[in-house]
């Protein structure tokens, strides 16, 4: 007990009291663990045709001398000449190519050549394009000789062309990953990775149709659709399904 006289020479009595906080410890969240998904690789094609609305041709004009001066004098005045006439058809390009000249029979004759690359806007098959073979024909009764006719595609239709090739391509690809994944009892997931390759262009060719012709006649051309082909590598995740 303590008696007034003590309390007041202790001073005030203070009491404390602790009070305790309990915090209860946070449980770690349960993560689900997906599973890892299957990796497919796939490799499809897709190609679409058209048929041709323009036309390639290569000439060759050639000449002889006895020495390499007189050929190449004589392989001049003949390109001046084809190349006038070729120049008189509208909207057909002309370009010449390689130039060359050699010898034969241990030098006594020389022999001349280039090359003529056409290009016109036209079907080979179609009446547009009969002022271009008619002009063939007489080219190749002055000896101009034609290397090859082909039946192409307008820049325009080729582009065309090859986007149907990519989308046949593409509807490839997912018909060959959905099969896989129903197989394999799983959903098809997100594309990997993805490559396209151009195949290229598929053009007939008409060698055999236009040496037939007869000297000064028009070449006989019946082209076959022209071809445009694209490759797709693609890898492709596959999940298990919900």
């Amino acid at each position: 007990m303590i008696s007034n006289h003590n309390r007041h020479a202790l001073g005030p009595v203070i009491v404390a009291l602790g009070v305790g906080i309990i915090v209860p410890c946070a449980r770690a969240a349960a993560v689900p663990v997906r599973p890892a998904a299957t990796i497919v690789s796939l490799n499809v094609s897709g190609q679409a045709t058209h048929t041709p609305d323009a036309m390639d041709a290569s000439l060759l004009v050639q000449t002889r001398g006895p020495d390499s001066r007189t050929a190449q004098t004589n392989l001049n005045q003949q390109m001046a000449t084809v190349l006038h006439q070729l120049n008189q058809v509208a909207k057909l390009s002309v370009t010449t190519g390689g130039y060359s000249v050699t010898s034969s029979q241990h030098g006594t004759t020389w022999e001349a050549t280039q090359s003529i690359s056409l290009t016109y806007a036209a079907a080979p098959n179609s009446a547009d394009a009969k002022p271009v073979l008619n002009l063939i024909g007489q080219l190749q009764a002055d000896g101009v000789q034609l290397q090859s006719l082909t039946g192409t595609l307008q820049p325009s239709t080729a582009m065309a062309t090859r986007d149907a090739a990519i989308q046949a391509a593409v509807t490839s690809l997912h018909y060959q990953e959905t099969a896989i994944a129903a197989a394999l009892g799983l959903k098809v997931g997100r594309i990997r990775s993805l490559t396209m390759g151009i195949g290229g262009i598929v053009v007939p060719m008409m060698r055999n149709v236009m040496y037939s012709a007869p000297a000064g006649a028009p070449p006989m051309v019946q082209p076959g659709n022209v071809t445009e082909r694209v490759n797709l590598s693609a890898t492709v995740a596959l999940r298990p399904g919900p």
